[in-house]
């Protein structure tokens, strides 16, 4: 009897010694995977991002085709109905939506150096009163100085960014292809979901193998809440914003409404650096237009915490909102606009790996 308990004892003992070895390994291997992809991250990012856009088409299209699935539906038929459905609604926003959208860019780059010197005529009105008033002179070169230097960061800011508008422009055509060949890639995970499953399973050894499926299932979960809960989210909120800015009278309101759904993509610091083109677009009708346009954003914020998230989000990804920010924070600085939207879940996913590990090895 003591023998058995003894054999028994050895077996659990082994057991987490085995998983702790298997989550310190994975802990190795990813911190190795991230340093390597930091380092030739431009090269990867090429290499990598059809299979990107192969996963969130995957996560955004399963529940579709396995609702199909149970009509009795085949999968090949169901993907290939959900892909109709998905390139039709595609087609429909490019025909509606890119020309309006268009023009709203086309307008704005004309009367951009009307806007530009309206701002100038106003800063230099505002200057030469501060000037001519009786405040001490190191303040008024203090001020001066600040000033000066915050509108040569935003020039510098507008620059880059223009900059990466034209490079995107002109990497339309591999941005198609790239997508063409996530939609290719995305149509054989969905439909050989199990093979690609049992093929990374059978790879692991037969005693972490439940380990692994458990953790693959966590973080699966955290990639399908983030995927779906925030693209859906953004897609609303854009609507929403869209809306407001036509009601209360903003120009390009297509385009700034879209620039504010996508950029709740960014947890935390989106909403608010969504809502200063609109605001800033606001202000040149009218300083009453622009406190208008804050409270549509506002209010668009509240619904989307009160109603929105809780509905689709349901519960966020175990992170403190501390974590959050920083995160957020780490990821564009290292990372730049991918590090700000996908940090998040990606250190939801390490929270994971280093939770299992502990637990393993305690």
């Amino acid at each position: 009897m003591q023998g058995r308990i003894s054999n028994g004892g050895e077996k659990v003992a082994d057991s987490r010694r085995s998983s702790r070895m298997y989550y310190i390994a994975a802990i190795i291997i990813l911190t190795a995977i991230i340093v390597f992809a930091y380092i030739n991250r431009g090269k990867i990012s090429k290499i990598l991002t059809p299979l990107i856009i192969a996963v969130i088409v995957v996560y955004l299209m399963s529940p579709a085709v396995r609702f199909l699935e149970s009509k009795k539906l085949s999968r090949w038929l169901a993907i290939l109905l959900v892909y109709l459905v998905f390139i039709s609604a595609f087609a429909i926003g490019i025909v509606f939506l890119v020309p309006e959208i268009a023009r709203n860019i086309a307008e704005l780059l004309e009367t951009l150096p009307t806007i530009v010197s309206d701002y100038e005529e106003t800063l230099n009105d505002w200057l030469h009163q501060m000037q001519r008033s009786s405040w001490p002179e190191d303040i008024k070169n203090g001020v001066f100085n600040e000033i000066w230097g915050a509108i040569s960061a935003i020039s510098k800011f507008a620059t880059d960014i223009l900059g990466k508008a034209l490079k995107g422009l002109v990497g339309t055509v591999e941005a198609l292809f790239q997508i063409l060949l996530g939609l290719v890639v995305a149509f054989y995970l969905m439909k050989d979901r199990e093979s690609f499953v049992e093929g990374l399973v059978s790879i692991v050894p037969r005693k972490w193998r439940k380990e692994v499926m458990d953790t693959l299932h966590d973080i699966s979960r955290i990639i399908s809440k983030f995927i779906q809960g925030q693209l859906l989210t953004s897609l609303i909120l854009g609507i929403l914003e869209t809306a407001g800015l036509l009601i209360v009278g903003v120009r390009y309101a297509l385009m700034l409404g879209l620039i504010g759904g996508l950029s709740n993509l960014i947890p935390y610091f989106g909403p608010y650096l969504g809502a200063i083109p609109a605001v800033i677009i606001a202000f040149l009708d009218s300083p009453v237009k622009a406190l208008w346009t804050i409270v549509v954003f506002i209010i668009a914020q509240e619904i989307d915490n009160d109603y929105i998230a809780p509905k689709i989000i349901k519960d966020k990804l175990g992170l403190h909102p501390v974590t959050t920010i920083f995160a957020v924070l780490a990821g564009g600085q290292f990372f730049g606009l991918p590090g700000l939207i996908f940090s998040v879940p990606a250190v939801a996913i390490l929270k994971v790996l280093v939770k299992r590990t502990v637990n393993a090895i305690v």
